[in-house]
């Protein structure tokens, strides 16, 4: 028994030696020599130094990324560092663990490691790149100024992946610049949406009087909230929602309106004019009516029985755009004058208007 255990450990110190015996050997022939068939991303190592095969490997190390034509430099200092001690052990037998050191030896390939990018190092500034680069889409817009339909192209809003874009630089395999994986978020509307309305299905003007100055006020005020909505198909129009509170602290006035059959003062007092130039707007079109409410008494700025009238949080005016396409409000007004226009896409249903329409009150002579 002590003799086979003896025997066992004469061997294990001969293997030993031979094998210290046999590494020292090879690493005396190929001292600065890679072992056999050893490639990276491509590059035999065989007949390289160790410094050119840093010299090429780096070359190969994803310094930069890209995006949209534009190259991003990356810090990769740690990263080459990573390169450098690979290729430190890789040339060194003694630097190699006990199964790649059998591997050197008899001349086989040591597997590469696929990155040599260190995660710490590169994220943060992927990170910082998305802060950069990310933005929201912005809406294509559109105007009526100057008697022009001015559009306004928006753009598609931008997120940087931080995740896949690090592990497309990870997998890389010698790609020097890799792009940055960027997601794309459509602007809406868009402005082929925009771009198509371009005519004009309602027009109507109606007038006041504007030596009442505090209503003239809060026409102008509620004309101004009003002017150049967009209402997108199958939306509804909100009157209230749009013109928002009409209070003092939004520049409304004290004037005249019709409360049951009597004449009072209160704020926001001759807006309802606006509400009603949109109603008598809408009836030159077969937009559905979803609320109206009309005056207990009636009004000079429109023929009887085709006003509405409007209080915030009760009494609204709403119609429901089923065109298929967007809508354009526009809401102007002159020295005695309130005109609204509706623009969008024409067709059988919602003809071009020909003729635009207005109202005045014959015994006022509003003209």
């Amino acid at each position: 028994m002590k003799k086979t255990l003896f025997l066992a450990v004469i061997l294990a110190c001969q293997l030993l030696f031979g094998v210290t015996i046999g590494a020292t050997a090879n690493y005396v022939v190929h001292w600065d020599k890679a072992p056999r068939d050893t490639k990276v991303w491509g590059v035999s190592l065989n007949t390289l130094t160790e410094a050119q095969a840093y010299q090429q490997l780096d070359g190969k190390l994803p310094h930069a990324v890209s995006f949209a034509k534009a190259v991003f430099p990356l810090a990769t200092k740690i990263s080459q560092n990573n390169l450098a001690n690979w290729l430190q052990r890789e040339y060194s037998p003694f630097g190699l663990s006990l199964q790649n050191l059998y591997r050197f030896m008899a001349g086989e390939a040591v597997p590469a490691q696929q990155t040599f990018l260190d995660r710490g190092e590169i994220w943060p500034q992927l990170e910082q790149l998305a802060h950069t680069l990310n933005h929201p889409a912005t809406a294509s817009q559109i105007a009526y100024i100057n008697n022009k339909l001015v559009k306004k192209q928006g753009r598609s809003g931008v997120v940087v992946n931080v995740q896949a874009s690090w592990q497309s630089l990870a997998a890389s395999r010698g790609q020097t610049t890799v792009p940055l994986i960027v997601e794309s978020t459509s602007s809406s509307p868009s402005y082929q949406q925009i771009a198509a309305i371009k005519d004009k299905l309602a027009d109507y003007t109606t007038y006041f009087d504007p030596k009442d100055k505090d209503r003239t006020n809060n026409v102008r005020l509620a004309a101004n909230a009003l002017n150049n909505t967009l209402i997108a198909p199958n939306a509804d129009f909100s009157f209230n929602s749009v013109v928002g509170d009409r209070t003092a602290a939004g520049g409304y006035l004290p004037a005249y309106i019709f409360s049951g059959k009597q004449v009072i003062q209160a704020d926001g007092g001759g807006i309802c004019q606006d509400a009603t130039t949109i109603y008598l707007a809408l009836r030159q079109t077969h937009l559905p009516i979803i609320e109206r409410h009309t005056h207990s008494l009636p009004v000079y700025y429109a023929p009887p029985g085709q006003d509405a009238t409007v209080y915030y949080g009760t009494l609204d005016l709403k119609f429901h755009n089923d065109t298929g396409n967007y809508l354009l409000l526009s809401a102007q007004t002159g020295p005695n004058w309130l005109r609204i226009r509706l623009f969008g896409v024409a067709n059988a249903l919602y003809p071009v208007l020909e003729k635009p329409e207005q109202y005045w009150h014959q015994q006022d002579g509003l003209k």
